[in-house]
């Protein structure tokens, strides 16, 4: 959700100031960093399955 506000922020709250495009694709590349780490992490499960018998 941070990646979103950043760029939310960029290009709403302080649109015309010099540094509003660097805070863009600060943004960006957060939410494409997380998405690619998202597909590459394992998933872990937090409870075991019991064993099925028949």
């Amino acid at each position: 959700m941070v990646g979103p506000a950043i760029v939310l922020a960029a290009m709403l709250l302080f649109f015309g100031n010099w540094w509003t495009a660097n805070l863009l694709y600060v943004g960006l590349a957060l939410m494409v960093g997380v998405s690619i780490w998202d597909l590459l992490s394992p998933a872990n499960r937090r409870c075991e399955l019991p064993p099925k018998h028949g």
